[in-house]
């Protein structure tokens, strides 16, 4: 017999070629659906939404809740209503067309637009939760009153904000009212409803968006989806009342004055049935309320909701802007433009925002009152008889001596609190001489501590400026020897507790240390009373700094101080070039309030092109002080330019297409070039 032989590798190799082959006809044996199933799952379905619930409903609109089975995600979806006629199916449109246009965090987002089975258009946008600001504010008023009017100006700038970028793209609301905004409960507002909109401004009817539209003449002249008068009684401008009235931008700030009035009183601005609204309205009802003293609102607000509802727009805010300026103004204790304030009220707004120290100084002067009076009731009663004077006159004599000494010590005191009160107020000489002012300071507490060592009041002077110089060593070393109690300043106290080591008495702290000192007071609950204080120690730390390599680490601190809401990754800055970027929501402030020449928090560095494309910034008066050669301020909120001729070097000016009308740049300098882009 003869034996078989096999061989293991040929085994091998047959078996791993049926696998293949068995796994190819598999793969023949697939579906197109079996392999990209997510795509098949789109393409079979008919309808791409499902509508879940009605969560609103008003006029000749629906609003419902749906669910987007392409995305897979719920969206809210407006639908005219079943009986709305078909020659409003094109308003309705338009109305999604321009809220489309419209890319702000704080204006309602548009997904889709399409046709129904039945042939009725429809748009889809975002889903909010949460309420309407009116039934929010509603709720404050039952709840927690105290706190409606930060919370209401907080909100309120913010719609502000939303409409003047409306305005820059050329689009009025001319329905603005609290129904039709929505808040969540995370703070965050939305501006919705836009189905009034007027598009203004000859450069917006002929940008290619809008003239691919083909818009008849009646949507661009009044932008209405339907009825005679076009707003909201009780919240609408008196122009908005005739049919000849003219809609600008101040028609949306008479709204605005409205909205502020409910936000502040939790009450409509004017009451009655609709006929004696309008009748109010053109009566200017509101204004003539607001000039009554016995108003629940403070005088500042008064007049600036006065301003807003003007009768007439001429008398009323150019711009969301000036109105957003006024309420900071108010916010930070000072009289908005609109109130023509009497020397009385300014010097009681100075009260309020210097009251420790305004209250140290009326003491001293009646305690100075008191001795005086003392002294000349002392001085009558030695009359009374010879014995009585000689006795009288010799106590007089001690009694004086002993005054003297005290009104002495006191004219120290008083001397000192009145230098740093008028040093407070003269910013422009602590900006102009920032060495020679803190010199002056510290020299004024020493000779007030050589005669009272425990005054709470110089103490707490002597460590605020080792604070703003930086020189944390002396301050503790200062605190372990002062046995009193320090108040107002504990933010700042905490701060040099943490860091006890910064020392200036030698040489500046090094740049990281500065900035990690303004992230602490970032940090800190108290860091919006520190703004100005922020500015000062900028001031005299490039002042005494020799070295400035590196220092824009301490600017970027510094901005997000400002901005605590801007992401630090969009900031770039080129030392050779002299060049700053600055981008990214959230970036609204470069500027503390107009104490000085120089108000920008950016002239601190030297710059010579700025780009600040694609920020929040709304008005050049932010770069005042700024010294720039190029300036780039594309797809921002700026929306004029009145402020450049501040910028004498300025040569180069980069803007969006359609950002401004042709006549704003025909009237710029013929020394800058303006490049679109």
């Amino acid at each position: 017999m003869s034996a078989e032989h096999t061989n293991p590798t040929n085994d091998a190799a047959d078996k791993a070629l049926r696998m293949m082959y068995d796994l190819t006809e598999q793969i023949d044996s697939l579906t197109e659906d079996e392999i990209n199933p997510s795509f098949a799952s789109i393409v079979q379905e008919v309808d791409r939404y499902e509508i879940i619930e009605e969560i609103a409903s008003g006029g000749m609109k629906q609003i419902f809740k749906a669910y987007d089975k392409y995305t897979r995600r719920h969206v809210a979806m407006a639908l005219l209503a079943p009986e709305t006629p078909s020659d409003r199916f094109d308003p309705f449109i338009h109305e999604a067309w321009i809220a489309a246009q419209l890319d702000h965090p704080n204006i309602i987002k548009i997904h889709d637009l399409g046709i129904t089975a039945e042939k009725r258009p429809f748009f889809t946008m975002d889903l909010k939760s949460g309420q309407s600001l009116q039934h929010y504010i509603e709720t404050l008023e039952q709840d927690t009153p105290s706190s409606t009017e930060n919370v209401s100006l907080d909100l309120y700038i913010r719609i502000c904000d939303a409409v003047a970028y409306a305005h820059a793209k050329g689009i009025l609301h001319l329905d603005l009212k609290p129904s039709n905004i929505q808040i969540s409960g995370y703070g965050g507002i939305v501006v919705c409803d836009w189905g009034l909109a007027k598009i203004v401004g000859e450069h917006d009817l002929h940008s290619p968006e809008i003239e691919a539209w083909d818009l008849d003449e009646d949507l661009k002249a009044t932008g209405t989806l339907h009825g005679q008068i076009k707003g909201t009684p009780g919240f609408m401008a008196p122009e908005q009342l005739a049919a000849d009235g003219d809609k600008t931008p101040r028609t949306d700030i008479y709204a605005l004055g409205c909205i502020l009035y409910f936000l502040l009183t939790q009450k409509s601005p004017i009451t009655g049935t609709n006929q004696e609204i309008i009748t109010r309205t053109t009566d200017g009802t509101l204004s003539q309320t607001l000039s009554l003293p016995q108003t629940e609102l403070p005088p500042p607000l008064r007049a600036i909701i006065a301003k807003a509802t003007a009768p007439q727009p001429e008398d009323r805010y150019k711009n969301a802007e000036d109105l957003v300026d006024d309420i900071r103004q108010y916010q930070d204790g000072y009289s908005p433009s609109a109130e023509q304030s009497s020397f009385s009220q300014e010097l009681a707004l100075f009260y309020r925002r210097n009251r420790t120290v305004s209250n140290i100084v009326l003491g001293a002067s009646l305690l100075l009152m008191l001795f005086t009076t003392l002294f000349i009731s002392r001085i009558e009663q030695s009359k009374a008889s010879e014995h009585e004077a000689r006795l009288n006159a010799q106590q007089a004599l001690a009694l004086y001596d002993q005054e003297h000494t005290a009104r002495h010590e006191l004219s120290k005191t008083f001397s000192l609190e009145k230098y740093e009160l008028s040093r407070q107020l003269s910013n422009e000489y602590f900006y102009g001489r920032p060495i020679e002012a803190v010199e002056q300071a510290f020299s004024e507490i020493e000779t007030g501590l050589s005669v009272d060592p425990n005054n709470e009041l110089l103490a707490r002077q002597k460590l605020y400026f080792n604070f703003l110089t930086l020189n944390f060593k002396a301050a503790n070393e200062y605190r372990e020897n002062y046995s009193g109690e320090i108040k107002v300043i504990n933010d700042l106290l905490q701060i040099m507790e943490i860091l006890p080591s910064i020392d200036s008495s030698a040489q500046r702290p090094p740049i990281k240390a500065f900035s990690d000192v303004i992230q602490m007071m970032a940090a800190n609950k108290e860091a919006s009373k520190r703004k100005a204080l922020i500015k000062k120690m900028l001031t005299y730390d490039v002042a005494t700094r020799q070295d400035l390599q590196g220092y824009d680490q301490v600017i970027k601190e510094v901005l997000k101080f400002f901005n605590p809401e801007w992401n630090t990754e969009h900031f770039h800055y080129n030392t050779e070039r002299k060049h700053l970027a600055l981008h990214g929501e959230g970036l609204h402030i470069l500027a503390l309030a107009r104490e000085d020449e120089k108000p920008s928090l950016l002239c601190f560095l030297p710059i010579e092109t700025l780009d600040i494309s694609d920020s929040n910034i709304y008005s050049l008066t932010h770069l005042f002080g700024l010294e720039l050669k190029e300036l780039d301020i594309r797809n921002c909120l700026i929306s004029n330019l009145y402020a450049i001729d501040q910028f004498p070097t300025l040569q180069r000016l980069t803007i969006s297409p359609n950002q401004f009308t042709e006549e704003q740049i025909d009237a710029l300098p013929e020394s800058i070039q303006v490049e679109i882009r």
